[in-house]
């Protein structure tokens, strides 16, 4: 994980924030008060603020995060990343969907199909959360993953419309981790998919969606984990979200 006595801060963070309406204000004098804090500690809190924020409007949301990090660098690991960049994936992970602050929850929470107008607006969250931590410097390495979390391999994912090895590393295998995430946890929205069938759909949709390479060996990696631990074959089934 980020060594957070090594992370600048930025007053900037909490004003982008506040201008894209993703930062609730009755947490704003707490957070302006943290900037006569050292640098250090002010970069600590303001991102501690996000994730706090998300998890009091939308513990589901919350809990995905933490999980899509821990599977990042599970997938990261199995890839042959390094220790840095493996911290670096986690966080991306943990803050992929911090833009989804500036998405309303009558939106987010929809339990039925979204209107063309509703997903526009959820397809910001991506560039939303980038605008977040781009004030962080020591959050740099996470930036490709949290813009492009949601481009496909071949190329007609969003924001940039990136296909193949254009896409990130980092963002295909969130790509990977968080459509399995979605489709074997609670949302409101969805239907069931055991973690057979969310594999099966990985497979399916590789080369497409994701990255052929990196699906194989997640749905390896998946299909060795023991059973009982969060996401092995044979646990309890749960219906998929709006990644």
């Amino acid at each position: 994980m980020a060594d957070w006595n090594s992370l600048p801060a930025s007053s900037d963070a909490l004003d982008t924030a506040l201008l894209i309406g993703a930062v609730p204000r009755v947490i704003t004098p707490a957070v302006r008060a943290s900037r006569r804090l050292p640098p250090r500690r002010r970069a600590q809190t303001t991102v501690q603020a996000w994730l706090l924020v998300i998890d009091v409007r939308d513990p589901v949301l919350g809990a995905h995060l933490r999980r899509v990090g821990r599977l990042a660098r599970d997938l990261g690991t199995a890839a042959g990343l390094t220790d840095v960049d493996l911290d670096a994936l986690e966080w991306s992970g943990r803050l992929h969907d911090v833009g989804k602050l500036g998405i309303p929850d009558e939106i987010l929470n929809k339990p039925g199909r979204l209107t063309a107008a509703e997903f526009e607006r959820v397809k910001l969250h991506p560039r939303l959360g980038y605008e977040l931590v781009r004030h962080q410097a020591a959050l740099d390495a996470t930036l490709p993953g949290i813009l492009h979390h949601h481009e496909n391999f071949d190329g007609s994912g969003y924001p940039g419309g990136l296909r193949g090895e254009e896409i990130p590393l980092s963002a295909r295998i969130l790509r990977i981790v968080d459509s399995f995430d979605a489709m074997t946890w609670p949302r409101v929205y969805g239907e069931l998919f055991t973690a057979e069938a969310a594999l099966r759909e990985l497979r399916r949709g590789a080369g497409a969606a994701t990255d052929p390479h990196l699906t194989e060996l997640f749905c390896d990696l998946k299909q060795s984990a023991p059973l009982g631990q969060p996401g092995a074959l044979g646990g309890a089934t749960r219906p998929p979200g709006r990644a």
